[in-house]
């Protein structure tokens, strides 16, 4: 079974605790989405990302260095996401998009699928773009 990802090195607390990663289930997929770039004019605040075929996911904003901001309802100038409870097995191509925007997920070594495994987390890189 593979094992969760860290996801800050420097984190004060344990990433898998409280407020980096609320409902983590070892039971359960999980994923981490930074935007961590911007092209022709797409900002990283305003996206929501969408699990196809997937209801039961929750989706949860990181609003800076502090862990989960419940008072988001979608991405900030941070451009981090946390998505828990995901039913393992298969694959599933997330979406999300804000305007004319998109976040591109297959990017560098990523497809923009990810295999659902129970415990795992999976870190996607992604651009805003048009």
């Amino acid at each position: 079974m593979p094992l969760p990802t860290y996801l800050w090195e420097s984190a004060a607390t344990d990433p898998l605790s409280g407020a980096w990663l609320p409902g983590y289930d070892p039971a359960r997929a999980h994923v981490f989405i930074d935007i961590n770039d911007t092209i022709g004019g797409c900002l990283k605040s305003g996206f929501v990302p969408t699990f196809p075929g997937h209801p039961e996911a929750v989706v949860r904003y990181i609003g800076g260095n502090s862990g989960v901001d419940s008072g988001l309802t979608a991405t900030n100038t941070a451009g981090r996401i946390i998505v828990t409870g995901l039913t393992p097995g298969g694959y599933v191509s997330p979406t999300a998009t804000n305007g004319s925007c998109r976040l591109n997920f297959a990017r560098i070594f990523q497809t923009g699928r990810v295999r659902l495994e129970p415990g795992s987390v999976t870190v996607l890189q992604s651009r805003a773009e048009p």
